[in-house]
């Protein structure tokens, strides 16, 4: 990799131009995207408007691999089909910065058509015109910012999510366009569908929830799998706390 351009220690999304081989696309902390081209930066917001479009510190902004458009996200979602000469935007209003409800991300599927959208508040919406309207499919996600959104690239019903926060379940995904959706942060589902193969469980006796999975102490007589737990205080804190706390008998809480 060689360095061409920006080092201020803060940056946003980057991608390469699908098409053309040495053009790529940048965007940095101002919000706006940029191109570079053969050593040459140049801005790309033609059809943008900093101070109507809600720009967030840093927004999403991906090419398609197949068709070569370009996708930038801010309250609306902007197209460019000719690399950023001219961008248009979406028919949607998805949010505003100040409510940390614009779009935090972005995917195509390649047919120029078909995309579908994340946004800071927990939102998940598709389009299958290219913008002109756009289906909410959030359903029964939890409520917290899509941080990452992607297709399967053979079946476009098929969407991949990835939630941030706190709570459980981080990653989902959907066969049916968004209608359900399956939490897959754990390897469960992949193990109950085939595409996992489980070797075995590590608690003395079978799983209700693969019981068709032996136990590893069945098959490796002895073998002992345990958690190891770690607590952190403030500091100062005093040192009695801690200790007290460590001297807990086994299996109380602390």
């Amino acid at each position: 990799y060689s360095h061409v351009t920006g080092g201020d220690g803060d940056g946003g999304f980057a991608c390469a131009d699908p098409k053309t081989p040495g053009r790529a696309y940048w965007c940095s902390t101002d919000g706006m995207p940029r191109a570079y081209d053969n050593g040459s930066n140049s801005s790309i917001r033609n059809g943008i408007s900093e101070p109507t479009d809600s720009l967030g510190w840093v927004n999403p902004f991906i090419a398609d691999p197949k068709t070569g458009n370009l996708y930038f996200g801010c309250k609306n979602l902007y197209t460019s089909t000719n690399k950023g000469s001219l961008w248009s935007a979406s028919s949607r209003t998805f949010g505003f910065y100040s409510a940390g409800s614009v779009i935090n991300a972005i995917a195509s599927y390649g047919d120029g058509q078909t995309l579908a959208v994340g946004t800071g508040a927990g939102k998940v919406l598709t389009t299958t015109n290219a913008g002109t309207t756009w289906t909410d499919v959030t359903a029964t996600l939890p409520a917290r910012t899509v941080g990452a959104i992607q297709f399967d690239p053979s079946q476009k019903q098929t969407i991949y999510v990835g939630l941030s926060g706190y709570g459980a379940g981080h990653v989902f995904k959907t066969t049916n366009g968004g209608s359900s959706w399956t939490n897959i942060t754990s390897t469960l589902p992949h193990v109950k569908s085939g595409k996992l193969r489980a070797l075995g469980v590590t608690g003395e006796t079978t799983s209700p929830m693969l019981p068709e999975v032996r136990p590893l102490a069945a098959t490796y007589p002895g073998l002992v799998v345990t958690n190891w737990y770690g607590a952190f205080v403030a500091p100062r804190t005093p040192a009695a706390i801690p200790a007290d706390r460590s001297a807990s008998p086994p299996g109380t809480a602390a």
